[in-house]
């Protein structure tokens, strides 16, 4: 997962929160060094103890369950259909997401945190897919027909 996409769920946790204050008041870091973490630009990572005391006073778990969602355990790397069945199936979620919060005809701000959540997993699906596609390009030059046996070559 990159560094942009642990910003973004740490800005959503702490959002759901309350804010820096209220996230600050409920773990070990400062305003300061939270406001680091959910920077784009920094490449600092939320500690796995901070997102543990900020889930459990969020009531959510907005980050370790987008980063379980993304990156199943599975050593290998993944064929270029299954990563994309994976993607659809993350875009699927989100559809999903919105079906239910959208039921009663508004969005709450816990239901948009939910629905924001599974977007990164759909962003991080989305770079896995074209990681897959790069492994196949560079391996096509030495494939000797067939491909990965995937069935994606046919009409």
């Amino acid at each position: 997962m990159h560094s942009k996409t642990h910003a973004t769920l740490a800005r959503l946790l702490i959002k759901a929160c309350g804010g820096l204050e209220r996230a600050a008041d409920n773990c070990r870091l400062g305003k300061s060094r939270l406001q680091e973490i959910q920077d784009p630009d920094n490449e600092s990572f939320m500690p796995a103890d901070v997102m543990a005391d900020l889930e459990a006073y969020a009531g959510e778990p907005l980050y370790s369950a987008a980063i379980a969602k993304a990156r199943p355990a599975a050593p290998m790397p993944k064929g270029l259909m299954e990563e994309g069945m994976e993607t659809a199936e993350a875009g699927v979620e989100v559809m999903r997401l919105l079906r239910v919060a959208l039921e009663d005809g508004e969005l709450t701000a816990s239901e948009r945190l939910q629905v924001e959540a599974q977007l990164v997993v759909l962003e991080a699906q989305v770079s896995d897919v074209r990681e897959a596609m790069n492994r196949r390009s560079r391996a096509a030059p030495r494939e000797t027909g067939g491909g990965e046996g995937e069935g994606e070559g046919g009409a």
